[in-house]
């Protein structure tokens, strides 16, 4: 031994940042979430259409790769992308998400029985902030969160259910 010279494993890795991990870890987070997503979107209407007694759930949703599927898809990539800032502005990031369904619905009324899968990424959201923002300052942001997730569904009843055609009440109620 050396004096002034510390024993330094070569073997061992170099120890990882831990900017770098979090980063990693947002990504695969966003990444899960648009797999899950799309494996879902494009699942699904083939495992309802599987029943045996005939398709329990009745969708109707629009063939793949049509325009309605293409934004239905678009939505929920842009969703999923936009966790990736969700450690840095997690309110902001959680808002955005849960707006992104209402343009969606505005859009693409035809996607309406797969438009429930819009909610996972609001899920993500809410857990990710819930993981990052105290309670006290979070609670407003779930407020609007709440609100835009109703939003977009009215405006889904809306649009699909033809109120251009009669009263939006009407549209929205289902009678």
């Amino acid at each position: 031994r050396l004096p002034g010279v510390e024993d330094v494993d070569v073997a061992a890795p170099p120890a990882e940042p831990a900017a770098q991990r979090a980063r990693r870890v947002d990504v695969f987070v966003a990444l899960g979430t648009a797999v899950v997503a799309l494996v879902l979107l494009l699942g699904l209407p083939p495992l309802d259409a599987l029943e045996p007694d005939g398709p329990a759930l009745a969708m109707r949703v629009p063939a793949p790769f049509t325009l309605a599927w293409n934004l239905l898809a678009l939505g929920l990539l842009a969703q999923s992308a936009a966790l990736l800032a969700a450690r840095r502005a997690p309110r902001t990031v959680l808002i955005v998400i849960a707006a992104l369904p209402v343009v969606v619905a505005a859009l693409a009324p035809e996607s309406s029985d797969l438009f429930g899968l819009t909610a996972l990424p609001v899920v993500v959201a809410v857990v990710l902030a819930a993981l990052r923002v105290p309670l006290a300052r979070l609670w407003p942001t779930l407020v609007v969160a709440a609100a835009l997730v109703a939003a977009g569904s009215a405006v889904l009843a809306a649009v699909a259910g033809g109120a251009g055609r009669g009263d939006v009440s009407t549209a929205l109620t289902g009678s």
